[in-house]
């Protein structure tokens, strides 16, 4: 698998659990199998997926699911790597939480993994034990109790170590393994104080300040036990990214510089500047994109 395919999966894992929406305790199971076809392949490789609604591909409604979601890109992806057929499985359940993912997808569907022309098994979870909590903790009044939000640490933790466990015992043929990350869209949204006080200071909590550092660890702890099972996970480039991380800083910094200026000396530069200096450096990484695509990364073919 080379670097371009390494991020691919890391792109379509940064989209795995969008903690903003209501939560709702209801499920769906939505089990799909598609063949991806590629002219003059003569080999079919396995891609399986285990999730809730986002690999599901749940597009609002029982009868609406979309075709590509995750899995299904990173099969073509796949079939153009390996030149090969792919047969994409997908055995989610949209609202499940993590326990439900483990004991009714990964355990009792484990079949499908265990399929010898599996090459890839990948899984996310956890969205929905967060958004229950967070549900929870927005309707609460009187004394905040925070034990939701550690309840749903907890799970998460606890679950995603399980189903590493036992991708590791099942998928025996699975040459790529790959786990997905949280994704917070509600930021924003967040920016408000609970209806609870918190039972330390006897005020009310900024919800945004309160979520953010669960979802960090929660990551982190993902990212570790990752390294430890060896499974793929996206913030892994990282490493191998520092030029693009530097030079999106030089960005960030060109931007606050004129504002800061301003404030401190009076001293305006004029948009026009910004905007080139802008441009300038956001060129150099697409510059270079061709040559990182076909750099080695984590080389790994199927047998």
């Amino acid at each position: 698998m080379t670097k371009q395919l390494a991020r691919a999966f890391g792109v379509l894992a940064s989209f795995a659990v969008a903690l903003s929406g209501s939560a709702n305790a209801n499920t769906i199971t939505q089990n799909t199998s598609w063949k991806i076809t590629r002219t003059n392949a003569t080999t079919t490789y396995q891609v399986v997926a285990y999730g809730d609604s986002i690999y599901a591909g749940y597009n609002g409604g029982l009868w609406s699911v979309l075709r590509r979601a995750g899995p299904w890109v990173d099969g073509e992806y796949l079939g153009k790597q390996w030149n090969a057929n792919i047969q994409v499985v997908r055995r989610t359940k949209s609202g499940a939480k993590a326990d439900d993912i483990y004991n009714n997808k990964i355990i009792a569907e484990r079949s499908y993994m265990q399929n010898t022309s599996t090459r890839v098994v990948e899984f996310e979870m956890c969205g929905n034990d967060y958004l229950q909590a967070r549900s929870d903790l927005s309707g609460q009044t009187g004394t905040c109790n925070f034990g939701v939000l550690d309840g749903a640490l907890s799970a998460c933790a606890n679950y995603t170590e399980k189903a590493m466990q036992a991708i590791n015992t099942y998928a025996t043929t699975a040459t790529v393994k790959v786990v997905a990350n949280l994704y917070y869209p509600g930021y924003d949204a967040d920016n408000v104080l609970t209806g609870c006080t918190d039972a330390a200071t006897g005020q009310k909590v900024n919800k945004q300040a309160k979520f953010l550092p669960y979802l960090a660890h929660s990551n982190w702890r993902t990212c570790h036990l990752a390294a430890q099972y060896g499974f793929k996970y996206p913030k892994a480039e990282f490493r191998r990214n520092w030029e693009d991380v530097f030079l999106t800083s030089i960005v960030m910094a060109l931007t606050l510089v004129p504002a800061l200026l301003f404030r401190r000396f009076r001293v305006i530069i004029p948009p026009e500047f910004q905007l080139v200096a802008a441009l300038f450096f956001s060129a150099v990484p697409a510059s270079k994109a061709g040559s990182d695509h076909r750099a080695a990364g984590v080389s790994r073919r199927p047998v």
